[in-house]
């Protein structure tokens, strides 16, 4: 046998081996592509799943927001303002009370006075 012949030879099962070999690697290739599709669908059903169990619970709170917490504080609301209404229109009254205690002090101090002198 001649060094081509050889050569030739050797070149053939090069590519009978890396033929093999390149086959193999394809066959390993499309079990993982079908693996992670696998997973990949599994993943999305998860989500979707989640997804939906998230809109009942974002429309559950809408509801009690809509129907529970936005009357409740309304009325606190009106409570406060009605009060602070009330507060601020009777704070003049209660300067004049302060100003008639502020007479009242002073005149019981002077009649005090007056009745010690006297007695």
């Amino acid at each position: 046998m001649t060094n081509n012949e050889l050569l030739l030879e050797i070149s053939n099962m090069m590519d009978v081996k890396i033929g093999t070999l390149h086959q193999t690697m394809r066959d390993e290739m499309k079990e993982m592509e079908n693996s992670l599709h696998g997973e990949i669908t599994g993943l999305k059903s998860e989500m979707q799943s989640e997804m939906a169990e998230m809109k009942v619970d974002i429309r559950a709170l809408k509801m009690q927001n809509e129907n529970d917490i936005i009357p409740r504080l309304q009325n606190i609301e009106s409570c406060y303002v009605d009060t602070s209404k009330r507060f601020y229109m009777e704070l003049g009254q209660m300067e004049d009370l302060k100003q008639d205690v502020d007479v009242l002090k002073k005149v019981v101090a002077e009649h005090s006075e007056r009745l010690q002198k006297i007695s």
